[in-house]
């Protein structure tokens, strides 16, 4: 499978995410989980039956979008663009 890397943002499927590196994406669901590290978040992002891990490396006390991040809550309906990197981090799929 071919990765697409382009730097247009596009709305893939769960699935098709790993194809995607590189590019901008955005992601809609609701929230599961969130984790809130001292400098990072990790959000899992229930999506279409699958789910994904939305990684966010805080970038000080002024962070706004970390700010946003910390005030939500399972169940919370979010929409985000975003980078989609390659690595360790990225989707998790459900049965």
């Amino acid at each position: 499978m071919e990765p697409i890397r382009d730097r247009q943002t596009t709305h893939p499927a769960i699935e098709d995410l790993r194809r995607h590196i590189g590019a901008v994406v955005t992601l809609d669901g609701s929230v599961e989980t969130l984790r809130d590290q001292k400098r990072m978040q990790f959000l899992i992002l229930n999506r279409h039956g699958g789910a994904v891990q939305v990684v966010h490396e805080k970038a000080g006390a002024d962070d706004r979008l970390a700010q946003r991040l910390g005030a939500l809550t399972p169940g919370s309906a979010v929409t985000r663009d975003g980078n989609r990197e390659g690595g360790g981090f990225g989707q998790a799929e459900r049965p």
